[in-house]
């Protein structure tokens, strides 16, 4: 991952795919995506190989949220599965659904249900533009 931010041919691919994302989204959808950005978890405070995406979310108004903010507090001990997988584990899941739910509820959007969503687009969720 840390070469593919480093390689202009990939990070331009990615921007193509978060320009499609953002059109989707918006023209498709009529609504708006999120993206949520996500530290590394063994090194939180060292997280900076995204920068260059978060100025591309930011030069193409998508709205994110940038999880070093809210997870620097805690020690990577906290948050990762254990000393040999930094992925999440249940408390980093946790820490991010309050975060997400706020988010959501900031921006005065229905909590929409597994009934009043298609089935393959239940990891996707995003407010309507016009709330």
């Amino acid at each position: 991952l840390r070469e593919a931010y480093s390689n202009e041919e990939i990070l331009q691919d990615h921007i193509l795919k978060l320009r499609l994302l953002k059109y989707v989204t918006e023209e498709i959808y009529d609504s708006n995506p999120l993206i949520v950005v996500w530290p590394w978890l063994n090194k939180i405070n060292y997280s900076k190989d995204y920068t260059r995406m978060i100025k591309e979310f930011e030069g193409l108004g998508i709205p994110y949220i940038d999880l070093v903010l809210y997870l620097k507090k805690y020690k990577s001990e906290e948050l990762m599965l254990n000393s040999r997988d930094s992925h999440p584990n249940e408390k980093a899941n946790q820490v991010l659904a309050e975060i997400i739910y706020k988010y959501i509820e900031n921006q005065n959007c229905p909590v929409k249900t597994a009934t009043t969503v298609e089935p393959d687009l239940l990891p996707f969720y995003s407010c309507k533009k016009n709330n």
